[in-house]
């Protein structure tokens, strides 16, 4: 469902996916209201993987296009939104996390001022000041990062197999090797909220170390990757 009001193109498009939370992704949107970019600037789009809350209600009239798929595809769901997404960059975030006010607009400048950057990694914060880790130096969390719209394109998106853990990981791998530059800066912020809906810790687990194990069998040579398998093994248990 297309919500779009405007023919301009936006310079950005913020892209969520989520299932059966939606008073996280309400408190979300609430917050991208305070991102600092115009609403004709920016263009919202929420994947919603098959919920039954009733989720798709609640915000099809706050948002500029809804996707409703007829089952959970996990968090590369984001997939079908960066589709069709018409922003020339675009921000990947998790249901309950939002930019900080004004990261957009200095994400943008990045992007503008440096034009072989394929991706913009965000400083992630959870409640407490705490902040989140990704398994690999210079790659970016899925719950905050930009890409350019033509990097993303290019490398041929997220794999959408992976189902939830390690895409970015994988997305990372195939951006570099494309030839683009990806960076973690410190100026660009994303809150990740503390939520009470939380996913299966199994599920979380085997996806975890199946996708991980994926992405070092596809891009490390042999020996590298034998000793990476043995660390990513003992860190997920």
């Amino acid at each position: 469902m297309d919500r779009t009001m405007s023919t301009q193109r936006p310079i950005v498009s913020v892209i969520l996916a989520t299932r059966n939370r939606r008073a996280v992704l309400e408190h979300t949107l609430n917050r991208l209201d305070d991102c600092g970019l115009d609403r004709a600037e920016l263009e919202t789009i929420v994947v919603d993987n098959d919920s039954t809350d009733w989720t798709p209600a609640a915000i099809v009239d706050r948002i500029n296009r809804l996707i409703c798929l007829p089952r959970n595809c996990g968090s590369t769901a984001r997939a079908y939104g960066a589709d069709v997404a018409r922003g020339r960059f675009l921000v990947f975030l998790d249901d309950d996390a939002h930019p900080s006010p004004g990261t957009l607009e200095r994400m943008i400048g990045r992007f503008e001022s440096q034009p072989g950057l394929g991706a913009a990694g965000f400083q992630v914060h959870r409640s407490g000041s705490r902040e989140d880790d990704t398994a690999l130096p210079g790659v970016f969390a899925r719950c905050g990062a930009g890409l350019r719209a033509e990097a993303y394109s290019k490398s041929g998106g997220l794999d959408r197999t992976f189902f939830m853990q390690g895409e970015e990981c994988d997305l990372c791998f195939r951006l570099a090797m494309a030839g683009w530059d990806l960076e973690i800066f410190d100026d660009l912020h994303v809150e990740h909220q503390q939520t009470t809906e939380r996913r299966p810790v199994d599920q979380h687990l085997y996806n975890s170390s199946r996708n991980h194990l994926r992405v070092l069998a596809r891009y490390l040579p042999s020996p590298f990757a034998a000793i990476c398998r043995v660390d990513c093994i003992q860190r997920l248990g």
